[in-house]
């Protein structure tokens, strides 16, 4: 005679939210997985079974379950607890030490704590409002003209940390520190600040995690694109939509003349930020120089604009600038994108320069 389905009641860590589901007593751990990755799982992000680490949601030692009251949406919020013992999946929900032969759930508690990889747990909460609130912070940080760095400063403020950081749950920024070839807390620092209540998922999905888990290109300037886009483009785009607009492989802004810069963002019809990219194998001099060569100076006593060349995975950053009659980009940074401390520095430096557009497109005629 088969036996009879039970509901279990889980509780998902991060995004708090709580459901039940129809098992057998007899069944072991790994098919409880099964199920509830089902239930988390969506057309657009699956949630791999063996991922997802269970928890018995009674403290080790005691009997008594977790009740499902007011107090319990907090708790799953504020990350993983270490009181609550794992379930193995090679176990059978009835064995003892887990739910027992006898058992029987009670109403209004919670026999199961879910624990979502972290890239997952990202995905699957909600995001509260609070990247659109860093993003208004964001903007209330941008430079005003008077406001704007000296020539020579720009290579320290690109470094400087950011005034309002990106807030990440302890185990994302624990993941994402660990994927770096050498760890950086400093850098990290200068980022992002730990909030496992008001995490900023948009950004996480939209641009952290694809920062993080880069494509990986082919060897043509082409298969390259997309990967120097989740980098510049994304970024700028994310904070300054309502402001400006990029552009690639187009001649419509008077600034560059008749040539085709690469890529292009523009703020009030004034290019302020432009780049230049080849393929893997080229001399990083050859887009630099581009740079200058496309550019005609038509922003009068604009101190500076911006732009980047790459080639492959090497980046560079410069300020680009009227010297006498001639146009000059001088460096500022040098970013090994293969590594994840690199694009970091870089995302660092391209938040920095986005505080500037918008005053460097007001000073141009």
């Amino acid at each position: 005679m088969a036996e009879a389905n039970m509901k279990l009641r889980c509780g998902v860590y991060g995004e708090g939210s709580v459901f039940s589901v129809e098992i057998t007593l007899d069944a072991k751990v790994s098919a409880l997985q099964e199920k509830i990755a089902g239930i988390l799982s969506t057309e657009q992000h699956t949630v791999p079974p063996r991922l997802l680490t269970l928890y018995l949601a009674r403290k080790k030692g005691e009997t008594t379950w977790m009740k499902h009251d007011h107090t319990v949406i907090d708790f799953l919020r504020s990350g993983t607890s270490t009181e609550y013992e794992e379930m193995r999946s090679s176990s059978r929900l009835k064995k003892k030490e887990l739910l027992g032969s006898s058992f029987t759930p009670g109403d209004e508690e919670i026999q199961v704590l879910v624990a979502l990889p972290p890239d997952q747990a990202a995905v699957t909460m909600v995001d509260r409002g609070w990247t659109a609130k860093w993003v208004n912070e964001f903007r209330k940080n941008q430079l005003a003209p008077h406001q704007l760095p000296r020539l020579g400063e720009l290579a320290d403020f690109i470094d400087n940390e950011l005034p309002g950081k990106i807030t990440l749950h302890q185990e994302i920024y624990n993941t994402w520190i660990t994927k770096m070839t050498s760890q950086s807390p400093e850098l990290m620092a200068k980022l992002f600040k730990i909030d496992n209540l008001k995490q900023c998922v948009n950004f996480l999905f939209r641009i952290g995690s694809r920062i993080v888990y880069a494509t990986d290109p082919g060897d043509t300037k082409k298969s390259f694109i997309s990967f120097w886009d989740d980098l510049i483009r994304n970024v700028l785009n994310f904070v300054l939509h309502d402001i400006g607009k990029s552009v690639r492989n187009s001649s419509r802004s008077a600034s560059t003349g008749s040539n085709r810069p690469d890529y292009l963002f523009i703020v009030d019809s004034v290019c302020v930020f432009c780049g230049e990219e080849k393929a893997p194998g080229e001399q990083l001099e050859t887009p630099r120089r581009e740079l200058v060569e496309k550019l005609v100076w038509s922003y009068g006593d604009a101190p500076y604009l911006f732009g980047y060349a790459a080639v492959g995975y090497e980046a560079r950053l410069y300020v680009i600038t009227r010297v006498h009659d001639d146009v000059d980009a001088m460096e500022l940074g040098v970013f090994d994108l293969k590594h994840l401390e690199g694009r970091f520095r870089l995302l660092l430096a391209i938040l920095n320069v986005a505080r500037l557009l918008r005053s460097l497109a007001s000073v141009c005629p």
